[in-house]
C-alpha cells in the first residue's frame, strides 16, 4: 500500500503560505498513487484557493510524493 502527501505554496498579500496536506486515500501500488496525484493536482490547487478565499487566478504551486503507507518497523 502507498500513501500520498501533498505540499502547497501560495504567495498572498501577507506573504508566502506553505504547508502539507495528507491524503486519506491509500493506493495499491506506486503507479496508482502517482496517477491519482497527477490527475488531482488541478483540483487540489482549486481547493487551496477556496480555503484561502483567493481569486481563481492566484498561482498555487503544488507537489506530491508517494511513499509506502504505515510506519517503518
Amino acid at each position: 500500500m502507498f500513501k500520498l502527501l501533498w505540499a502547497i505554496a501560495v504567495m498572498t498579500a501577507q506573504g508566502p503560505m506553505q504547508g502539507t496536506i495528507p491524503e486519506s486515500t491509500t493506493f495499491k501500488d506506486r503507479a496508482a498513487c502517482e496517477a491519482f496525484g497527477a490527475e488531482m493536482t488541478p483540483r487540489l490547487q482549486d481547493w487551496a484557493r477556496g480555503r484561502l478565499n483567493a481569486d481563481w487566478n492566484i498561482e498555487v504551486r503544488s507537489a506530491f510524493r508517494c511513499e509506502p503507507a504505515g510506519d517503518p518497523a
